[in-house]
C-alpha cells in the first residue's frame, strides 16, 4: 500500500492521531448527548415523545441521506478541506440548537450537525488508512475507537450534570472549544489528499438521498409510512441500475462482491443497531420506568463506555496480531450476555444493571477495532473513500433502523402524548425492542463465525451457492451486474 507521508512522517502521523482521534471524540458526543437531554427537553418544550424521537430520527437521517453521496466529493475535493468545513458548520448548528425554543429550528439545526458528522466520520477512516503505516493501522483503530468510547463516555454523564444544575442547552455548547482545537490541528497537517478530479454523480446523489429519506419516512410513519417506504424501495432499485450505467458512479457496487466486506459491514450495521438502541431505551427505563433523574442516569451510562475506553486499545492490538474474525465472534457473544440481562431487568435486583453495562462495554469495545480493520484493509486503496463510507453510513443506518422500529413499538404500545402515564406500554416496548436485539445479534453471531469458512472454497459453500442462484443471478439479469 502506497502512502502519502510528508518527511516529518511521525509528527505529522502523531498530530494525525490526535486530530482523529478529538473528532471520533467529538462526534460521539454529539450523538450520544441527545439521549440522556430526552425527558428535559420534553418537559422544557412540552414535546411528545413521537416528536422527540424526530430529533434523534432527522440526525441520523441526515447522516444517512448524504454519507455515500459525499465521498466522492470529499475525495476529490481534499479530506483536510472537507473535515474543516464540516467543523464550521458542526459549531453553527451546535449554537442553532443551543438557543432555539421553536421546533422546527432545533430539526434544522440537528440536520446541519448531522450532515457535519457525516463528512468528518467518513474523512476520519480516509485519514488513518491514507496517513498511517501498514504496521500501525489496527493500534491507531483503537486508539480512535477509545476515543469515541470517551465521548460516549462523557455524553450522559456531563450532559446529565450540566442539564441537572444548568440546562440542556449548555450541555451542546461544551464541545465546541474542542471543535476549536481540532480546527487548529488541521493547519499543522500538511497533506491534502486530493484525488484525480473526475465528473461528480449529481443525479445519484439526489436519487439517493432522496431514497433515504423516503424510506426512513416509512419506517417511522406507522399511520402514512406505507407509501413512502413503497417510493423508497422503488427508488432503491432505479438508483442501483442508473448507478450501474453511469461512468464515474458516487458508489462502487462492485465492492458488493467482496464477501469479507460485506458481512464486517453487516456486522458493524447491526452492532450500532443494537448497542444505539439498549442505550436509548435504558435511559428511558431509568428515568421514566424507575424515576431516576438525569444526573443519575447519566452516572449509570457511563459505566459501559468507559469499559470500552479501556478495552478498545487491546483490541485494536490484538487484530494486529490475531484473526479479526475469531475476536469479533467473542465480542458479539459478549453483547448477547448483557442483552438477556437488560430483558430480564424486571426479575432482578437493580444492580444488575451495572453488570450488563459492564459486559455490554467489554463486548462492543472488543468487537469495534478488529471489524473496522477487517472491513478497510479488505479492498484496495482506490475504494477507500467509498469503504469509508459505507462503513461510517452504515453503522448511522443501524442506529436510524433501531429507532424507527422503536417508535413504531411505541406508537403501538406507548401513550406518547404522555409516556410517564403509560410506564407498563413503555416497558413492554422496550423489552419487545431488545428481543429484536437478541434475535439480530444470533445472526451476526453465526454469519461471524462461519464467514471465515464458508467462503474459503466457494464451490464447496452451499450457502454461497444459495446466493449465487437466488441472489447474484436475479440481479445480474436486472442490472447486469458482472459477479465473479
Amino acid at each position: 500500500m502506497h502512502f502519502n507521508l510528508s518527511k516529518n512522517w511521525k509528527s505529522q502521523t502523531l498530530i494525525l492521531l490526535i486530530l482523529t482521534s478529538l473528532i471520533q471524540l467529538s462526534a460521539a458526543y454529539i450523538t450520544n448527548v441527545i439521549t440522556v437531554m430526552l425527558p428535559d427537553i420534553s418537559a422544557d418544550l412540552n414535546i411528545s415523545l413521537d416528536y422527540l424521537n424526530w430529533f434523534s430520527l432527522i440526525f441520523l437521517m441526515s447522516i444517512t441521506s448524504v454519507g455515500i453521496p459525499l465521498n466522492r466529493f470529499i475525495k476529490q475535493w481534499g479530506v483536510k478541506k472537507c473535515i474543516r468545513l464540516s467543523i464550521f458548520g458542526l459549531m453553527i448548528g451546535l449554537i442553532i440548537f443551543s438557543i432555539s425554543s421553536n421546533v422546527e429550528l432545533l430539526l434544522i439545526s440537528r440536520v446541519i450537525q448531522g450532515v457535519s458528522i457525516a463528512v468528518m466520520c467518513i474523512g476520519i477512516y480516509m485519514m488513518i488508512i491514507l496517513g498511517i503505516p501498514d504496521e500501525h493501522i489496527g493500534k491507531t483503530l483503537g486508539i480512535v475507537g477509545s476515543c469515541g468510547y470517551i465521548g460516549t463516555t462523557i455524553a450522559p454523564s456531563i450532559a446529565g450534570f450540566i442539564s441537572y444544575y444548568l440546562s440542556w442547552r449548555s450541555a451542546f455548547l461544551i464541545i465546541v472549544p474542542v471543535l476549536i482545537f481540532e480546527l487548529i490541528l488541521i493547519y499543522l497537517i500538511k497533506d491534502e489528499w486530493v484525488s484525480d478530479k473526475k465528473s461528480l454523480d449529481i443525479k445519484g446523489s439526489l436519487l439517493y438521498g432522496i431514497m433515504m429519506i423516503f424510506i426512513v419516512f416509512g419506517l417511522s410513519e406507522v399511520d402514512n409510512g406505507v407509501l413512502p417506504l413503497i417510493i423508497g424501495l422503488f427508488l432503491l432499485v432505479l438508483f442501483i441500475y442508473y448507478e450501474r450505467r453511469i461512468k464515474n458512479p458516487i458508489y462502487n457496487l462492485n465492492l458488493m462482491h467482496n464477501i469479507q466486506y460485506v458481512i464486517g459491514n453487516f456486522l458493524a450495521m447491526s452492532t450500532n443497531f443494537i448497542i444505539f438502541i439498549a442505550t436509548y431505551t435504558l435511559n428511558l427505563y431509568l428515568q421514566v420506568i424507575l424515576g431516576l433523574d438525569s444526573r443519575f442516569a447519566g452516572l449509570l451510562l457511563f459505566i459501559s463506555p468507559i469499559v470500552m475506553v479501556f478495552v478498545a486499545p487491546l483490541s485494536g492490538k490484538l487484530s494486529d496480531k490475531y484473526d479479526t474474525n475469531l475476536i469479533s465472534s467473542i465480542a458479539l457473544f459478549i453483547i448477547g450476555i448483557s442483552l438477556v440481562i437488560l430483558v430480564s431487568l424486571d426479575f432482578l435486583p437493580f444492580y444488575m444493571i451495572i453488570v450488563a453495562l459492564i459486559i455490554q462495554g467489554l463486548g462492543y469495545g472488543l468487537f469495534s477495532s478488529p471489524n473496522n480493520k477487517n472491513v478497510l484493509t479488505s479492498i484496495s486503496v482506490k475504494d477507500l473513500s467509498d469503504a469509508s463510507a459505507l462503513l461510517s453510513s452504515g453503522k448511522d443506518i443501524g442506529k436510524l433502523l433501531s429507532l424507527c422500529i422503536f417508535n413504531i413499538f411505541s406508537e403501538f404500545l406507548v401513550n406518547t402524548n404522555n409516556m410517564k402515564n403509560d410506564i407498563m406500554g413503555l416497558s413492554y416496548s422496550i423489552k419487545l425492542m431488545l428481543i429484536v436485539c437478541i434475535i439480530l445479534l444470533i445472526i451476526c453471531i453465526i454469519f461471524s463465525f462461519t464467514s471465515k469458512f464458508m467462503f474459503k472454497k466457494k464451490e464447496n459453500s452451499l450457502v454461497v451457492a444459495l446466493v449465487i442462484k437466488y441472489v447474484q443471478r436475479p440481479l445480474k439479469e436486472l442490472f447486469h451486474l458482472n459477479f465473479k
